[in-house]
């Protein structure tokens, strides 16, 4: 036994180097304060769910429930959460580096590359691999789908495989779009039971979502999980974009038939290539589309681009092809850069005394440091279970004191986009929160404003934010 060990280790030498380099990568993150507002949000909605709070119907947020659950499992920890990221990372790329050994056929050293630059992807914050998103969750399941898929030979692994996909889906609706990697791919090899793997595809990946939902209608929040995860969500999507644009790239509807193009022409090329590429072609024109639905330029929407990148070093040509793509759509969108050196250097100053606490929370967000205080106030003006009310878009408020809203809503930009004033203050109303903070001179919210003043007495004041607390 001892001796196999040691053989399976020496054979996989450089990939388990390369889990090595990931685990020392993300030491830092596992030492990142509350400073991301999705993070934030994600914390604050876990914390409810342990508290007995139903999603979507009492705490709301826009996604499937899955990223919750993680939430709720870290308990509402900053730690926590980075730490299940970072083993949902490394599963994933254990589950990448076989999917490579399949495609490269045992090519060691494009296996290896491909592995580590996946690797690197999905670690690195230059695609916010640091931060605990829904794709670096759900990249373990479309990478899982892939490798399930390209080795099938039954139909029971076609819906194995449907299933891993729906799972995917659950932490975020984009794995939805990859499941048409697989129709396409059937549909343009010639595979005499595409129709039949499709249907059964179809079912693996709906049966997930439909237990989900059932799930949801048992809790009694059916109709708001609908809604708020699935109906709503492109809506909800395309509401704030980087550029004013709609012409062009910029156009969801141009970037539609843009796929539909590249879908053309990979169906032109089909005899003069192999399946592979046909595959790996496909997969990467339908993350293209799916990493820009909502035109947003935060980078971690290209993480599910991750693997399609990696494989594009099995071939040169591809390659080159490929990150031109990447390079130029990266520019189109304005895509946010982070540093990656300045990440790391800051974490060891900060670990060998050069920097302060305060400087190093600053370094991420320059309201780091004041939400801290701020949260640290509320710590002192509130018990445990006494709620408070945020209004602006520091959701780290609620996650550092570990308080819950009151209302569903945790940032103003939700109660702004679904038009929620009324039911909110309704909710203030029936429930007064111990505490109101405002970050935003409730200059968009006039009713919040004289409801505060009535009843709310400023008891704590640090540059723009102030804090109220209730008179009776």
């Amino acid at each position: 036994m001892v001796k196999k060990v040691v053989s399976w280790m020496e054979r996989h030498e450089w990939f388990l180097i390369c889990l090595a380099a990931v685990v020392l990568l993300r030491i830092p993150s596992l030492f990142e304060p509350y400073w991301y507002g999705d993070e934030a949000i994600y914390l604050t909605i876990g914390q409810a769910l342990r508290k007995g709070l139903v999603l979507y119907s009492q705490i709301h947020d826009n996604k499937p429930p899955f990223l919750y659950l993680i939430a709720a499992l870290s308990n509402g920890q900053i730690f926590w959460f980075k730490f299940w990221a970072g083993i949902f990372n490394l599963l994933s790329i254990g589950v990448f580096y076989r999917l490579a050994n399949k495609i490269a056929h045992g090519n060691k050293l494009k296996i290896n590359i491909a592995t580590w630059v996946f690797s690197l992807l999905t670690t690195l914050p230059i695609l916010e691999g640091n931060i605990a998103n829904a794709e670096i969750f759900f990249l373990l399941f479309t990478v899982g789908a892939f490798y399930i898929l390209w080795t099938e030979k039954k139909l029971i692994h076609v819906f194995w495989g449907g299933i891993v996909l729906g799972l995917g889906a659950l932490f975020k609706m984009p794995p939805l779009l990859e499941a048409a990697v697989w129709p396409i791919y059937w549909l343009i090899t010639r595979e005499k039971k595409w129709l039949v793997k499709s249907m059964v595809l179809g079912l693996g990946v709906l049966l997930p979502i439909v237990i989900s939902g059932i799930v949801m209608t048992g809790l009694g929040a059916g109709r708001e999980y609908l809604v708020a995860a699935w109906a709503q969500n492109l809506p909800y999507l395309t509401s704030w974009k980087a550029t004013s644009a709609a012409t062009g790239v910029y156009s969801l509807k141009n970037r539609a038939v843009i796929l539909v193009a590249g879908i053309l022409a990979i169906y032109a090329m089909r005899k003069r290539v192999q399946k592979s590429t046909i595959a790996i072609a496909l997969w990467t024109a339908i993350t293209w589309f799916a990493s820009l639905m909502s035109g947003r330029p935060y980078p971690h929407y290209l993480l599910q681009m991750a693997p399609v990148i990696a494989l594009w070093v099995l071939s040169k040509p591809k390659m080159i092809l490929g990150w031109t793509m990447v390079v130029i759509t990266w520019i189109l969108f304005q895509f946010y850069i982070y540093p990656v050196c300045g990440y790391y250097t800051n974490f060891g100053k900060y670990i060998f005394g050069q920097k302060s606490y305060e400087q190093y929370l600053n370094t991420f967000n320059p309201q780091t440091a004041t939400n801290y205080k701020l949260a640290e106030e509320v710590k002192l003006l509130t018990t445990d279970e006494e709620r408070i009310f945020v209004w602006g878009d520091e959701p780290v408020i609620y996650s550092i004191s570990q308080r819950l809203p009151v209302g569903k809503y945790v940032v103003k930009y939700h109660v702004l986009d679904f038009e929620a004033k009324a039911t909110t203050l309704k909710a203030l109303q029936i429930t007064p929160p111990k505490l109101i903070i405002d970050t935003n001179n409730f200059g968009d919210f006039p009713e919040l404003s004289a409801y505060t003043s009535q009843n709310y007495l400023d008891v704590y004041k640090i540059g723009s934010t102030t804090i109220w607390k209730l008179t009776r």
